[in-house]
């Protein structure tokens, strides 16, 4: 079921970064980006959700055994702006400054893919996103959004693109040429390298890249 957890200021007039995760009430994530000396903000983060099929953007095949790419994002997306965001800005007094939204992952490809789509959202951070996703950078490309005015910040594993898997190898180049087309369409973007594979401190990670939105 799905449910989110609020962190952080509890009176408005801050930015809101909204975190979609695999597991956990967030509290993991809180105390990660707690130790990056942020300004005051908000953090929602959401869980409970169908992971695979309401962080995927559009039907796809599966790349693991058992996978469901059900394409589900849209519905999840409005789940997000006409029930999560205004049941967190309804209890502020002010309105948030800037709102951004963020994962890991299958998460992170979410938080891309809310670029090209109306939404609330000014900032977008993907750590380690799944920008493998088939068929994700032909729907980039072919998106006449301009993306001006929009901060992106994306990193990624050192070792991520060192598998034998034929989709999960070109995460590397994916996300490359991702940054390189959301530069061209305006967004000011950042990328960075981590050490490690996928698994390698998602909190600390997704925590560094959050920061760059700042």
């Amino acid at each position: 079921m799905k449910e989110y957890s609020v962190y952080g200021n509890i009176d408005g007039g801050v930015p809101l970064i909204l975190i979609n995760t695999y597991e956990g009430d967030g509290s993991s994530e809180w105390e990660a980006l707690k130790k990056m000396s942020l300004p005051p903000f908000t953090l929602v983060v959401v869980h409970g959700m169908d992971w695979d099929a309401d962080m995927s953007p559009f039907p796809a095949d599966p790349v693991f055994k058992g996978q469901k790419l059900l394409g589900h994002g849209p519905e999840y997306l409005s789940y997000l702006l006409k029930e999560v965001v205004p049941n967190v800005q309804k209890s502020r007094q002010i309105p948030f400054t800037w709102m951004g939204i963020a994962g890991y992952s299958l998460a992170g490809l979410f938080a891309c893919y809310t670029l090209f789509v109306d939404s609330p959202f000014s900032r977008f951070a993907s750590a380690s996103g799944s920008l493998w996703y088939p068929g994700f950078l032909d729907f980039a490309k072919s998106s006449g959004t301009s993306l001006k005015g929009k901060k992106v910040s994306l990193s990624l594993g050192d070792k991520e693109s060192l598998t034998k898997h034929p989709v999960l190898s070109t995460v590397g180049d994916k996300t490359q040429e991702f940054l390189n087309l959301v530069k061209e369409k305006g967004a000011e973007a950042t990328f960075d390298w981590n050490p490690g594979n996928h698994y390698a401190e998602p909190e600390a990670r997704l925590a560094r890249t959050i920061a760059k939105l700042f």
